[in-house]
């Protein structure tokens, strides 16, 4: 069952197919990236570009459309394979001393998990909570500041020793 439509708008089953035979589907907008291609204005679609979820909102908004067959046009541009990115490194505690003073701990770690992020301090703290023991670490060196005495700024537990 069709939804209730404006005048004049077809529906999005009629889009998807061609006014006459021999049409093809062009870019009419600005470029648009399909699977791993990017196709500049008015090149012409493939037709699995109709089988995709978001087909009939492109050739509603007249970034594709239907037209007449003619040159080709711009030829797609592939583009190139991502990147791999490097992985987090994993979280090693760093015990201070004789392993009681978790502020000290919590900031060896801190510092040490620096370096190993190449200097993103916020991956490393990011790290350390989101690790069960680091996480454990940080609640003690809290807990710790709190029964000392001491205001519990977080900056207090974050200050890293050395230039990072």
């Amino acid at each position: 069952m069709a939804k209730r439509m404006l005048t004049g708008e077809r529906p999005v089953d009629s889009l998807r197919t061609p006014p006459a035979p021999g049409w093809q589907l062009r870019v009419t907008g600005p470029q648009i990236t399909v699977g791993n291609k990017i196709y500049p204005t008015n090149s012409v679609l493939p037709d699995e570009v109709l089988m995709s979820a978001n087909s009939g909102s492109l050739l509603r908004s007249l970034r594709i459309a239907w037209c007449p067959p003619g040159p080709p046009g711009p030829a797609p541009r592939e583009l190139p394979a991502p990147t791999p990115t490097k992985g987090n490194p994993p979280v090693e505690i760093i015990i201070a001393g004789n392993g009681l003073d978790e502020v000290e701990t919590l900031r060896l770690t801190y510092a040490y998990m620096i370096r190993k992020c190449d200097g993103n301090a916020a991956l490393a703290r990011d790290l350390i909570i989101g690790d069960k023991r680091g996480n454990d670490l940080y609640m003690r060196a809290r807990a710790r500041l709190i029964m000392i005495g001491r205001s519990s700024p977080a900056y207090l537990l974050w200050k890293p020793y050395g230039p990072g």
